[in-house]
């Protein structure tokens, strides 16, 4: 959901006209002002919890809607905090009773479905304020498929057997227990235990299945009858075929047992690791971080879908701030087909959790709404961020490459425009003012070579529009002439020209970077190669590649021949994104403190940790170097 804006609520009158604030109106309008201060939010809940005389039937209303709007927008903003939804129900059960707090603990178990805490909270409020057997079954049933999974869920289950046995019904018991020995759990030896000692009691068609039973038999009745020295063959008797039938029951889930040890042993030394599952708005350190990452990557591979599913929403509770982990569920989704998972964990990601600056999780949102036919809402999506993070380049270049791919290059090269009109105080080098708002708005000169390269190959594919397009490499030599960047992509874009006049574009291209460039020796070593690759497989002089190579080699004397270069073309190869894609590092402070810094770092190019991972969001795959 967005964020709600906490709207005024009355404010209490002050005696004699007296202008100071009460505590309450002091916080509220700091929480109202920043809603991620999660410190003032505990306050004011505090505050809230404190009333004098506490809060009951009895307390007047305009109070009891004012405690009410704490919750409901602190709730709103960390849906994830699930003491905080138990003790909003408490607060509803002292004033509005059993029905208005179950309807709190349901809006809880809906915005946080994965709490072991909140879900035992939930049945046990359940089982004192109801009779009905079978609305009690059906809650935990939902709490079962919601945390049942989970590694420490033994609360739960304990209270799910604790409720079948205090009304005698030990089938059912039994029941619980035969799908809770097949879990992984921190407890799973005393649950076998527990098991164990109930199965002996219990009649065989209560543990085994039909068909189990059937093949059992069969074993048994294939197998004759042990006999003493001297004893007539005869069948079994009741009794024996009892006992070996009970024998084959322990074995068969004795290897249960192990099965389930092993898969606990395995998943040990990740869950060893995990010293905060809980949500919290201060940071992991790097080895929580870590931690989760390896335990992904182990239930991955072992490929069981439901406990994967588990896992993924278990870490975005502890990691909800962090997008790299909506990034990777959201694509493990998309890979197993599980488009309605994947739309749900983007939204949530989006519009409650992962900060608004936050720019990749947001673009792969709009990439998704595009795939599923929701060109509006993507427009909408790419148009929200470029306003959000006005500083960072990725969002316009996408935002235009989604108008390109409506089939608009009008709008497309607006897009480029608009933004790049915005570059102009920056770009030509004017001190901008530290309180002008637009000008700290602007990307800087990389950034203005960055949507310059995107329009100019806009103007060659969109309108076929080549001269255009190079015009702008060539009027930009003098400003940008010093980035191994902008002549990668003229380059490249003289090489996408076909037209019978390419090969003198690219020599033209080639001959300006030895004239009027500012690469060092090496990069300009690294183009001459990829000019005489070009020569070689365009060209139809091979007496004049000779005698280029011949000068290239004096030039450059590292120019070799062909098939260096070939080898160098391709390292360096720009529409090898996994060469030239910046990569996020990882968030080495809490993702919502990092988030409050300005959203261009001193020399970069584009809003801190933004930069696309390797092979992710590339545009032709060329980044500023």
């Amino acid at each position: 959901m967005e964020e709600q804006s906490t709207d005024s609520r009355p404010v209490e009158e002050r005696p004699n006209g007296e202008d100071a604030k009460s505590e309450w109106e002091t916080l509220w309008e700091t929480v109202t002002k920043n809603q991620s201060d999660f410190a003032s939010w505990e306050s004011l809940i505090r505050l809230v919890d404190s009333t004098e005389g506490g809060l009951s039937p009895q307390t007047p209303p305009e109070v009891l809607q004012r405690a009410q709007s704490v919750y409901d927008h602190f709730l709103a903003k960390f849906p994830l905090c699930f003491g905080y939804w138990k003790k909003y129900a408490d607060l509803e059960m002292a004033v509005e009773g059993p029905q208005a707090a179950e309807q709190i603990y349901d809006r809880g178990v809906q915005s946080i479905h994965n709490s072991i805490d909140l879900w035992t909270h939930y049945v046990t409020f359940k089982i004192e304020h109801s009779k009905d057997d079978e609305a009690i079954r059906a809650l935990f049933e939902r709490g079962a498929a919601a945390v049942g999974l989970d590694f420490l869920s033994h609360p739960f289950w304990d209270k799910y057997v604790e409720f079948e046995e205090f009304r005698g019904e030990q089938a059912r018991v039994l029941a619980i227990l035969e799908r809770v020995i097949r879990i992984p759990l921190h407890q799973y030896a005393r649950f076998f235990e527990k098991y164990s000692q109930l199965s002996v009691t219990r009649p065989v068609s209560e543990i085994l299945t039909s068909d189990e039973y059937h093949r059992l038999e069969g074993e048994i009745r294939s197998v004759p009858v042990a006999l003493k020295e001297g004893e007539q063959p005869r069948d079994r008797t009741a009794a024996e075929f009892d006992l070996e039938l009970r024998q084959r029951i322990h074995a068969l889930k004795s290897e249960i047992y192990v099965h389930t040890q092993a898969e606990v042993m395995k998943r040990w030394v990740y869950e060893g690791e995990i010293r905060r599952p809980y949500f919290h708005v201060k940071p992991l350190d790097d080895v929580q971080l870590n931690n989760w990452r390896k335990y992904l990557d182990f239930e991955e591979v072992e490929g069981d879908a439901a406990r994967v599913y588990a896992l993924y929403e278990r870490c975005l509770v502890a990691c909800a701030m962090y997008e790299e982990f909506w990034i990777r569920y959201v694509k493990y989704l998309i890979s197993v087909g599980d488009s309605a998972r994947a739309a749900n964990a983007l939204y949530r990601a989006v519009h409650i959790h992962v900060h608004p600056t936050r720019i990749q999780i947001r673009l792969l949102y709009g990439t998704f709404q595009e795939s599923q036919g929701q060109t509006a809402e993507a427009r909408q999506t790419y148009q929200s961020l470029v306003e959000v993070v006005p500083a960072a380049v990725e969002p316009v270049a996408q935002l235009a490459h989604f108008e390109r791919r409506q089939g608009d290059f009008d709008a497309a090269v607006k897009v480029l425009d608009d933004a790049l009109a915005r570059t102009t105080p920056k770009a030509n080098g004017d001190a901008a003012d530290e309180h002008d708002g637009e000008s700290s708005a602007s990307v800087d000169i990389k950034g203005q070579m960055f949507l310059l390269v995107q329009k100019a190959f806009l103007l060659l594919h969109g309108f076929d529009k080549t001269s255009e397009g190079r015009r702008i490499f060539v009027d930009n030599v003098t400003k940008f002439g010093q980035h191994k960047f902008f002549w990668l992509n003229w380059f490249n874009f003289e090489m996408n020209d076909r037209g019978s006049d390419a090969p003198n574009h690219v020599k033209t291209a080639f001959e300006t970077l030895r004239s009027s460039s500012n690469l060092s020796p090496d990069e300009r070593r690294d183009f001459a190669l990829r000019y005489l690759d070009y020569v070689n497989e365009r060209g139809n002089d091979p007496a004049g590649y000779l005698n280029l190579l011949s000068a290239l080699n004096k030039e450059f004397p590292a120019v070799t021949g062909v098939e260096g270069s070939r080898k160098r073309g391709l390292d360096d190869d720009p529409a090898n994104p996994t060469k030239k894609a910046r990569t996020s590092p990882s968030p080495s402070g809490s993702p919502y403190q990092a988030s409050q810094q300005a959203p261009v770092q001193a020399g970069g190019w584009s809003q801190a940790g933004s930069a696309p991972a390797a092979g992710g969001w590339g545009y032709q795959g060329y980044w500023p170097q």
